[in-house]
C-alpha cells in the first residue's frame, strides 16, 4: 500500500479562474492531484484494475469494442454556446440554458423525458418532466458546484461542490459531506447508489469518499496518476464503480469490470465524463470536443463533428434503455494553483497504533475504510480528524474493547497490508489547532 510522508506543514489549494482553457488545465490539475497533503481515502488494492498506460488491457479507438466519432452519426454544432444540450439515439431534447455561462453537469429523470442542468453558482434548470426542487443560486458558496446527481425516484437531487460540500433538495437526503475537511484535491464528480440512500464523491487525485449505504471498494488516492480523475460511475448493483481519468484511463473497483480504455491513445481533447449501460457490461466516455468512445455493450450513437468549433462539453447522461445519451456544454474554469501555508499542527503526543481488517460498519455506523480510525472517544471525540505520522489523515469513527487511552486502531484492506504496516507501532499524532 502507499505510504504518506511526515505531517504536512503546507497545502497547495486551487482557486477558480473562469477563463476558457481546457488543455492548459491538465498540467495544473496534475499539480493539484500529486503535490498536496496526504489522501483521506487510500487503498487501490487488489480489486483495482489499472489501465492508464500501455498494456494488454488497453483498448484504443482502433481496437475491439471502441468506437470514436463515427461521421454518419455526427452532429455539427457551429458556434457552440455554453448550456447547449445535444441528444443522440433516442434521447430527447427538452431545452437548454444557453444564457448560463458556467453549466457544469446534467442529470436525467427516471422516465428519460426530462433533465436538470446545474451551473457553477449552484443554479438549477429543469426541463421536460424534471421538477425544480431548489438551488443554491444567489447564495455565496465556499466553492463552485461541479455536478448534479438525481435520486432514483426523480423527486430530488444533490448538488456537489468542489470542496466536497453537498446540497440536498426534494427527497434527496443529506448523508454527509467533505465540506469541512481539508482535501488533497478538489471533488470533480459523484454518483448515487441504486437505493438512493448513499453516494460517492471522487476527487481529481482519485480519492473516493463513500456516504450512507455507499460502500468503499478502493480508490486511486495516494497513487501518482498520468492525468486527473474526472468522474465516477457505479455498477447497477452498487457493488462497484469505475473511475475515469482525463486521458481516458479506466480504474475498476468492486464488481466493475474493465471493458476497455483510451489510456494509451493520444486524444484530441480531454475526457470529461462517463456513463455506463444498465447491465454494467459497457460504458461510454465523452471528450470535451464532443468525441464519444464506446466499449462493450455500449452502442455508439453519435458524436459532435470533428470540425465543430470547440464546444467545451462538460457532462454526459445516458437513457435508461441504453439507446441514447445527452451531452451538455459549459465553460470549464482553469484551476490555478496557489500555495497556502497552513498553521502548524498541534501534537497530541505518541500513540500505540495497531491495525485491523474486519469488514462491516464502525461503531458510528459508517462502513470501514482507510479514512477512519478506532479511538477511545473519551480521549479523541468521534468525528475528529487527526494526522498520524506515516499513515495520514484519519477520522475518528470507531472504537474497540482494547482501544483505551493513547491507543489507535487503523483499518487496512488486507492481512498483508497490516503485516506491511508492522503490527504495533508507536507514532506521533497531530491535530489542527483549535
Amino acid at each position: 500500500m502507499s505510504r504518506v510522508p511526515a505531517r504536512p506543514v503546507q497545502m497547495i489549494r486551487s482557486t477558480w479562474n473562469h477563463r476558457h482553457h481546457h488543455r492548459r488545465s491538465r498540467s495544473l490539475w496534475r499539480l493539484v492531484a500529486t503535490a498536496l497533503a496526504p489522501t483521506l481515502a487510500l487503498g487501490a488494492g487488489a480489486a483495482a484494475t489499472v489501465a492508464t498506460g500501455a498494456g494488454p488491457l488497453v483498448v484504443g479507438s482502433s481496437g475491439v469494442g471502441a468506437t470514436a466519432q463515427a461521421s454518419p452519426a455526427a452532429v455539427t454544432a457551429a458556434g457552440v454556446e455554453p448550456g447547449r444540450v445535444y441528444a443522440f439515439g433516442n434521447a430527447d431534447h427538452h431545452g437548454e440554458a444557453t444564457d448560463v455561462a458556467d453549466v457544469t453537469g446534467i442529470a436525467t429523470t427516471p422516465s428519460d423525458d426530462g433533465y436538470w442542468l446545474v451551473g457553477r453558482d449552484g443554479g438549477v434548470f429543469a426541463f421536460g418532466d424534471a421538477r425544480f426542487f431548489g438551488s443554491m443560486g444567489g447564495t455565496t458558496l465556499n466553492s463552485p458546484v461541479v455536478d448534479i446527481a438525481a435520486t432514483p425516484s426523480g423527486a430530488g437531487y444533490w448538488l456537489l461542490a468542489a470542496d466536497g460540500g453537498i446540497f440536498a433538495f426534494g427527497d434527496a437526503g443529506f448523508l454527509g459531506s467533505m465540506g469541512s475537511t481539508p482535501l488533497n484535491a478538489e471533488i470533480v464528480g459523484g454518483s448515487v447508489t441504486p437505493s438512493g440512500r448513499g453516494y460517492w464523491l471522487v476527487a481529481a487525485d482519485g480519492g473516493v469518499f463513500a456516504f450512507g449505504d455507499a460502500r468503499f471498494f478502493g480508490s486511486m488516492g495516494g497513487t501518482t496518476l498520468n492525468r486527473p480523475v474526472v468522474d465516477v460511475t457505479p455498477t447497477p448493483s452498487g457493488d462497484g464503480y469505475w473511475l475515469v481519468a482525463s486521458d481516458g484511463g479506466i480504474f475498476a473497483f468492486g464488481d466493475a469490470g474493465f471493458i476497455g480504455s483510451m489510456g494509451a491513445t493520444t486524444l484530441a481533447a480531454d475526457i470529461v465524463g462517463m456513463a455506463a449501460t444498465t447491465d454494467g457490461r459497457g460504458y461510454w466516455m465523452v471528450a470535451a470536443d464532443g468525441g464519444v468512445f464506446s466499449f462493450g455493450a455500449a452502442d455508439f450513437l453519435g458524436a459532435l463533428a470533428a470540425d465543430t468549433a470547440e464546444p467545451d462539453v462538460v457532462g454526459v447522461a445516458a437513457t435508461t434503455d441504453d439507446e441514447g445519451y445527452l451531452m451538455v456544454t459549459g465553460i470549464e474554469p482553469e484551476p490555478v494553483v496557489e500555495v497556502v501555508i497552513e498553521p502548524a499542527l498541534e501534537s497530541m503526543g505518541s500513540y500505540v497504533v495497531t491495525c485491523y481488517i474486519l469488514q462491516g460498519r464502525t461503531s458510528t455506523g459508517e462502513w470501514v475504510s482507510e479514512s477512519g480510525v478506532a479511538v477511545d472517544p473519551r480521549v479523541i471525540p468521534y468525528g475528529t480528524w487527526i494526522y498520524i505520522d506515516d499513515v495520514g489523515w484519519r477520522k475518528a469513527n470507531d472504537t474497540g474493547g482494547a482501544i483505551r487511552g493513547n491507543r489507535l486502531d487503523i483499518w487496512l484492506p488486507t492481512y498483508a497490508d497490516c503485516m506491511a504496516f508492522g503490527g504495533k507501532r508507536t507514532l506521533e499524532v497531530w491535530r489542527s489547532p483549535a
